[in-house]
């Protein structure tokens, strides 16, 4: 509705699969996911020469946010207030 194309993955493998071979302007994570859990993901596009400048977002109802060593990440607790959340998209990489 905000004017962004979007694309879903069922777990943190085809989500790094997806985005090495079609390189998205942002991720938006769970922390919880089969395979390779949203952190990992994290790391992963990290590491990447060409995948470690894409901005993510990592969402969990766990207390604490958890270390993400990627020079442009955010955290979001759950619920995730859809407003808050379209104002981090607009923040990481502005208007659709």
């Amino acid at each position: 509705m905000e004017g962004y194309e979007v694309s879903t993955a069922a777990n943190g493998h085809i989500a790094f699969d997806a985005a090495r071979s079609n390189a998205p302007d942002l991720v938006i994570t769970d922390w919880m996911m089969p395979y390779m859990d949203g952190v990992e993901l994290i790391r992963e596009l990290a590491a990447s020469d060409t995948l470690g400048k894409i901005p993510v977002i990592l969402m969990s109802g766990a207390a604490k946010a958890p270390r993400l060593d990627h020079p442009d990440a955010r955290f979001h607790r759950k619920p995730v207030f859809i407003d808050d959340l379209i104002d981090t998209v607009r923040e990481l990489i502005g208007p659709a």
